[in-house]
């Protein structure tokens, strides 16, 4: 009744190693069925007996349960008793069911979008009509069923009650009339709670089948859409909060129709108790509706902007998180803390006022019925036109009771339903982004690779508010700008009226300077542009190397195969071509050694050796090096050239970016870009010897002047070892590898930490990135008071529970007080609670004024209760939550680099997104209404218990049943969802992992592979959330038929005892003991869900308890470190040796040196020797195991980090910016004024570029500073430096990705702006050293050699003239 499909199983199996990311081990193929035949899987579960067995233990038992099983989720039972007995781990969940997985879903709605854009156009699509035809059927059935629920319930409560009150009240009426009533109303209960379980079970799956689809469908967008337009936090934020809005939406749907549907019944069956008095209780029904209604608005304009802040926030964490490295070495903590603060401020601001328009909502909702039932009876008694039975009262009380039901329930509904329309449109507006055109055509000649005819083409931004064909003739100036404006959006270097063509098999060369357009002539050919005019054509399969190294969480292996088939020969040809043989020998697992997220294990060489061997490895016809040699030295430089590039792929067509003349040399040919223009191409020596800007720019080159320096006699290529005392790689050796433990001092809390044996295994199989621990048994105390403690402390929040009490007994009083009253009869009975009176007319009690006046007045009383509860419980949640998140936050900040290395961004962000939502919202939904029935539920209890003792007996009895059920089920429950928040994080990292490398997985066409990676964790996250949501609804299936029976025992005490308690107080202890049996299954529901949304503040609370925190000094009162310092910038090394991580074998080794002030010195050494390990322990990123560094004789472990970090700076080898504007990316602190940053602009030659951009230096920066190519951030990252005036500058082959004519002048400002500072330069090419006044050689973390370039040269046998003649 739901896929509209029929489903062909296929068992995949394919058990290839090498494929990175395989398809889910079942999959489907979606067939469209027609007619019934459609909806032969779900006709199957009509079946008495389970209609088959299942194939594997694993498979989901609801696919083959009977009908009995599937409506009491009878098929539950084992896995409830299994986390009863032993709790549940990850690996005891079912898999996820075919009929659920996200694969045959997404096929279904993506049908059913296309059509939808195929009638209203991409633009105008709506996904709330796709939506509604994905789930039509099913939403069908299950309203059907909880119409039949509504139905039943509403003859138990009405026709079934009334006759059982009438025949308790007629003394005279044989008891057999009552016992028929009595049945009548068990069957009709039973019914109800049945007709409820199969709602719950259609609308559970159908919530997992839309949300496993929607997921799949809005990922596939970002694989092919033009320009998303979202930052990666952005984009993390719609997958984990949005689609869950819509998954509760679409879960409690059909129950939006109770409240109008129970509302007219309810006013035509009080029109027949009470004639036109029922119009007043309609009055005040549409008064709270309304009041409902407004409500509702109010919490959606608010929920808004709540989503909007939220968004930002977690687009600066994500930013945050992926750059903490650079972040922390720049000592901008601080910066990035106040922003994502303030949003978080802002946020907190909205939620409060969201959260105060909840709770008066949930009050009002629960006080409804008695406000309807008080004033209609006040109302009809003060009218005196006819008597009130004890039968007519509280069968008005149990049909408000009823009614108000659809009331109580609206504002949770209305929030779902607002949330979820939200989200819809959110994600609506990613899913009409344009799709990338491909302009790509086949090249007019067979013997083409690649032509270019009149192209021109810009980097693609989404903009939505112009469709852009052609550029403007402004845009097109004489100067010809390579800045592109469009709606305020700013892009990158374009590409004007390209006309070359590549023949196949010919190595062409790209060179140009900065910002020139090199990079983006190779997106160009990947397709990956906007093509404004002309053709680009290319004939062949295409691989890509990027200028930065993506680098997947995989092992060295699965990195270079990239999915392929794995080919041992062409593996071991890429290993050794692109000098890695050495470097994973030396891993502990060798090439099977994960290399974590982003590769933070590695130097920038070894990540771009690996992407170089990814592309070797992939055989491709066409191969698009950007700048592939800018991060290695130029030993290992020339072999890679020589081996791979002329030599591997000299059958190929090369394209590639290099500044290195050695390979300009020989290329075919030599492509020269300046400003978007090709303006020169030929022979490399023909062009140096005819165009004079191209000699320039090659005569520039670092390698050009160390050609002119050194006489290099050229040798034949040899094997980098060429003798056993050259300098060998040194790669951080792995063998003692132990991952970062999350938790060193565990109380009792229910985190389980991986012991010794784990780590150990965990390392000999060379895993980096350690396992998320899962929580086991009860939610520890110490979670509980944290979030006490974060709320205001135990006295503000037993303030708040003493008003929920309060509020509590005056709803119970009302009621007993109505009791009583009716009891009075006309004032002549003495007979309250045990007598036989109270059968007069009660309007002719005198005293009726005051019963009118106290039963009115509660009304009074409970409002200006909710009022001020509803503003205690917002604040003191609110701020809980908002404590946690500053905390976490925090912790997160002051954490050690290790802790970034060992866990994925996609797991913290996990904290800061999806359970941090569920602290802001879920856990004060699910404490307010648990909190508010519990109490009545005690004050209505001890009503009955008063009117009927013995009832306690039966009562005990039925608790007993209760207790043991909910203590087999919360286990299941809380397990359940503890597994199902740990496989969230692995989707959130793999969203981040494919945003990241977009153009990589594009170029390699593995965009299908990433899909089927991304259908497998959707799949492995739907089956315990699956699970989870049935568990709920077997707990309260079992406790809805135990409430069946409380109803039964108390209409049979009612009927024993209508002689000893009079009618009205029978009445009154029957009405309270049917709302009993439903308040007390949805209060120990509630319990439970409190103690599972708690799963979200454990895991905060683990990360605030556990991870380990950088060491910080605070200075003593009266302690300062002086404004100016370091005055000089000397810097001495002691002793230092230094561990990346504890187990980890050393990467310094007992390092000692001095640099006198203003002294200028290289280092250099091999991959992995430990150069950038010193700039590591200068700021202080890794603490040394031993030794001290003193900066103009202060120990710097006794300065404060924030100050030591902003004291020195460092330009570092990968040029981030940030999002923002220029100017905050070169001055966040507000510490300059205009014309200082426009003068150390000008001193990296940038001012006129940034003159040119709209908005000068307060122009955007795109995320990661996408808007700049690689040689201008670095550019900008050198301005960073210039204005912090330090005395110690650090840089970081800073220069790697600059061309020769660049970095002359950035030598030049070295020289003299840096000329009265101590600056630090780590670089592989030895050009880069050679004005230096010393040079430090390392190898194995240890210094070899420390002297001036010129006398280590002069030595034949110093290690620097090794390197040199190796060069």
């Amino acid at each position: 009744m739901d896929t509209h499909n029929e489903l062909k199983i296929n068992v995949n199996e394919d058990d290839d190693e090498n494929i990175i990311y395989k398809s889910t081990t079942t999959s489907s193929e979606y067939i469209k069925g027609k007619g019934l035949k459609k909806y032969r899987h779900e006709f199957q579960h009509l079946l008495p007996f389970n209609r088959k067995k299942r194939r594997d233990e694993k498979d989901m038992p609801v696919d083959s349960a009977s009908c009995f099983s599937f409506v009491f989720f009878e098929w539950m039972t084992p896995i409830v008793w299994q986390s009863f007995r032993s709790g549940i781990k990850s690996n005891d969940i079912y898999e996820c069911s075919p009929l659920d997985s996200s694969r045959i879903n997404s096929f279904r709605m993506s049908n059913i979008w296309e059509s939808e854009c195929r009638k209203h156009g991409l633009h105008n699509a709506s996904l709330q009509k796709v939506i509604q035809r994905f789930i039509k059927t099913r939403l069908l059935f299950s309203s059907l069923f909880y119409l039949i629920c509504l139905l039943l319930g509403y003859l138990s409560s009405t026709l079934f009650l009334k006759k059982l009150l009438d025949s308790i009240e007629n003394e005279s009426e044989s008891g057999s009339q009552a016992i028929k009533w009595t049945i009548a109303l068990f069957v009709s209960e039973l019914g109800r709670a049945t007709s409820f379980a199969i709602m719950y079970a259609i609308c559970i799956r159908t919530a997992i089948r839309t949300t496993s689809a929607l997921n799949t469908l809005l990922y596939n967008k970002i694989l092919t859409s033009r320009s998303t337009n979202k930052t990666i936090g952005e984009m993390v934020n719609l997958f984990a909060v949005d689609i869950n809005k819509i998954f509760h939406m679409i879960y409690i749907l059909p129950l939006v129709l109770g409240g109008p549907i129970v509302t007219i019944v309810t006013i035509v069956y009080t029109w027949s108790l009470l004639g036109v008095f029922a119009m007043v209780g309609v009055l005040v029904f549409i008064l709270i509706f309304g009041l409902q209604f407004l409500i509702a608005k109010g919490q959606s304009y608010y929920r808004k902007r709540v989503v909007i802040n939220s968004d930002k926030r977690v687009s600066y964490m994500t930013e945050l998180l992926t750059y903490i490295k650079l972040i922390k070495l720049y000592g901008w903590e601080k910066t990035f803390s106040q922003s994502i603060l303030e949003f978080r401020k802002k946020e907190k601001l909205l939620l409060e006022k969201c959260q105060y328009l909840q709770t008066i909502s949930t009050s009002l909702s629960l006080m409804t019925p008695l406000v309807i039932t008080v004033v209609t009876i006040v109302a009809y008694t003060l009218s005196k036109e006819g008597d009130l039975t004890a039968a007519t009262a509280f069968t008005l009380v149990m049909v408000n009771y009823v009614a108000a039901h659809g009331i109580r329930s609206l504002p949770i509904y209305l929030k779902d339903i607002v949330n979820g329309r939200i989200a819809m449109n959110r994600i609506e507006k990613v899913l009409q982004y344009d799709d990338k055109d491909n302009y790509i055509r086949l090249t007019t000649s067979t013997d083409n690779s690649v032509e270019f005819n009149g192209a021109t083409l810009a980097w693609d931004r989404y903009c939505p508010s112009a469709k852009m064909n052609v550029l403007n003739s402004e845009q097109m100036s004489s100067n010809e700008i390579s800045i592109v404006q469009r709606s305020s959006t700013l892009t990158a270097t374009c590409l004007f009226d390209l006309n070359f063509e590549i023949p196949n098999g010919k190595h062409i060369g790209i060179i140009g300077s900065v910002g020139s357009g090199k990079t983006a002539l190779l997106h160009s050919v990947l397709g990956q542009m906007r093509l404004i005019s002309g053709k680009v054509g290319v004939r062949g399969s295409v691989a890509y190397v990027p200028q930065d190294s993506w680098i997947l969480n995989a092992t060295v292996r699965q990195n270079i195969t990239f999915g392929n088939n794995f080919d041992s020969k062409r593996y071991y040809e890429a290993v050794k071509c692109c000098a890695l043989t050495h470097d994973i020998s030396s891993l502990v697992a060798e090439d099977q050694t994960e290399i974590g997220e982003r590769g933070v294990t590695l130097s920038g060489g070894q990540k771009q050796r690996i992407s170089l061997a990814r592309a070797y490895f992939a055989d491709k016809d066409i191969y698009l090096l950007d700048d592939p040699l800018s991060s290695v030295d130029r030993n290992v430089a020339q072999h890679i050239f020589s081996q791979c590039i002329r030599n591997g792929l000299k059958d190929k067509t090369v394209l590639i970016v290099t500044q290195q003349t050695y390979c300009l040399e020989y290329t075919d040919f030599v492509v020269f870009l300046k400003e978007g223009r090709v303006v020169n191409i030929g022979v490399h020596n023909h062009l140096y010897n005819s165009d004079y800007e191209y000699k320039q720019l090659i005569d520039s080159s670092e390698m050009s002047s160390l050609n002119k320096e050194i006489e290099i006699i050229e040798q034949k290529e040899t094997d980098l070892d060429i003798d056993g005392n050259d300098i060998r790689f040194s790669s951080p050796d792995w063998s003692d590898v132990k991952p970062l433990s999350l938790s060193e001092n565990s109380s009792e809390s229910s985190v389980s930490q991986t012991n010794d044996i784990d780590s150990t295994e965990t390392l000999n199989s060379g895993r980096l990135i350690i396992d998320e621990t899962i929580g086991s048994g009860n939610i520890s105390l110490e979670t509980y008071k944290g979030y006490i403690t974060a709320g205001g402390g135990m006295v503000i929040v037993s303030f708040v529970i003493v008003w929920l009490t309060f509020q509590a007994i005056a709803s119970s009083f009302a009621n007993w007080w109505l009791g009583y009253w009716i009891s009075q009869g006309s004032g002549n009975t003495t007979s309250i609670m045990n007598g036989t009176g109270g059968h007069e007319i009660i309007i002719d009690n005198p005293n009726l004024k005051f019963y009118q006046t106290i039963y009115g007045l509660t009304i009074v009383i409970i409002l200006c209760v909710t009022l001020t509860l509803g503003y205690m419980f917002t604040k003191v949640t609110l701020s809980a939550s908002n404590v946690l998140h500053n905390q976490l936050f925090n912790k997160v900040l002051r954490s050690t680099m290790s802790v970034f290395d060992t866990v994925p961004i996609g797991r913290i962000l996990n904290t800061f997104t999806r359970d941090m939502d569920e602290v802001d919202t879920q856990v004060p939904q699910a404490l307010d209404g648990f909190l508010q029935r519990l109490m009545i539920v005690v004050c209505n209890l001890f009503i009955i218990i008063m009117v009927y003792p013995w009832f306690l007996i039966a009562f005990t009895v039925l608790i007993g049943l209760f207790w043991l059920i909910h203590i087999m089920f919360r286990g299941a429950m809380r397990d359940l969802k503890r597994v199902e928040n740990t496989r969230r994080s692995p989707i959130y990292s793999h969203i981040t992992t494919t945003f990241e490398g977009l153009s990589t997985i594009k170029a390699y066409n593995k965009q299908k592979q990433f899909i089927n990676k991304f259908n497998q964790l959707i799949d492995n996250h739907s089956a315990p959330n699956f699970l989870y949501y049935c568990s709920m609804r077997w707990l309260s299936t079992r406790m809805d038929i135990l409430c069946v029976f409380i109803s039964l025992f108390a209409a049979l005490f009612a009927i024993n005892g209508k002689g000893s308690v009079g009618s009205a107080f029978a009445g009154l202890a029957l009405v309270l003991s049917m709302q009993l049996s439903g308040l007390l299954q949805f209060v120990i529901r509630l319990g439970v869900d409190v103690e599972t949304r708690f799963t979200s503040v454990e895991r905060i609370h683990m990360y605030i308890q556990t991870l380990k925190t950088e060491k910080d000094v605070s200075l003593e009162s009266g302690e300062s470190v002086a404004t100016d310092w370091p005055t000089r910038g000397r810097i001495s090394f002691r002793n230092v040796t230094m561990r990346y991580r504890p187990g980890l074998k050393l990467v310094l080794k007992d390092i000692t040196f001095d640099i006198s002030p203003q002294e200028k010195i290289g280092i250099v050494g091999r991959t992995g020797a430990g150069k950038s390990s010193i700039a590591s322990v200068l700021f202080r990123l890794v603490e040394p195991t031993s030794g001290v560094i003193n900066i103009d004789g202060i120990d710097i472990s006794s300065i404060p980090l924030n100050i030591l970090r902003s004291r020195i700076s460092i330009i570092p080898q990968d040029p981030i910016l940030f999002r923002g504007s220029i100017r905050k990316n070169l001055d966040p602190f507000n510490e300059f004024n205009t014309l200082a940053i426009m003068e150390a602009l000008e001193s990296v030659n940038l001012s006129q570029k940034i003159n040119n951009l709209k908005n000068g230096i307060n122009s955007s920066v795109n995320e990661s500073g996408a808007s700049f190519s690689a040689g201008e951030r670095q550019l900008l990252c050198m301005t960073r430096a210039l204005l912090r005036k330090s005395k110690i500058i650090f840089l970081d082959e800073a220069m790697a990705h600059m061309d020769g004519e660049t970095q002359q002048i950035i030598q030049n400002t070295i020289t003299q702006t840096f000329k009265d500072c101590t600056v630090i330069m780590i670089a592989h090419r030895l050009a880069t050293v050679q004005h230096c006044h010393r040079v430090m050689v390392l190898s194995d973390g240890k210094i070899v050699e420390f002297d001036n370039p010129s006398i280590l040269a002069a030595n034949t046998d110093s290690y620097y003239s090794k390197m040199i003649h190796q060069n």
